[in-house]
């Protein structure tokens, strides 16, 4: 299984995934993968249901209606699992061969972006919150 690096919590987001060859006795699953889903095995999982959140898949544009409903809360990152000799080829953007028509969505390429805004105000607060009196908190060596 192939797992991209950047995942989302909201938002309407489009990936595309083009079949290159599924020679017979191969599969292809494609889609989304909530953080963590791997390793949950042996441990009891509590999460809130997200009312009126929704996945759509679409194949060649056209909507195959919505596949899941109340979505649990939390990441969700563009998956791909493959078997014997399948071949695909993902585009994350910003430029896609079928893009949804009636839906408002960022492409996945943007979220690399938003990484990137997330890490820069969290250690803007790392070091707001760490700042006492004009000298870092706790005290350490200079």
């Amino acid at each position: 299984m192939v797992r991209a690096s950047h995942g989302i919590r909201k938002g309407s987001w489009f990936f595309e995934v083009t079949v290159e060859e599924m020679p017979p006795e191969t599969a292809a699953r494609l889609g989304w993968q909530p953080a963590g889903a791997a390793g949950l095995r042996q441990v009891q999982l509590l999460v809130a249901q997200q009312e009126g959140h929704a996945m759509i898949f679409y194949k060649n544009g056209v909507s195959q209606g919505v596949a899941f409903e109340n979505l649990f809360e939390g990441m969700y990152f563009p998956a791909i699992s493959l078997y014997k000799s399948c071949t695909v080829s993902v585009n994350f953007g910003p430029h896609f061969k079928h893009p949804p028509k009636e839906l408002k969505y960022q492409p996945m390429s943007d979220m690399g972006w938003g990484a990137v805004i997330e890490h820069t105000l969290a250690d803007m607060l790392y070091h707001v919150e760490t700042d006492v009196d004009g000298r870092r908190s706790p005290p350490g060596p200079c």
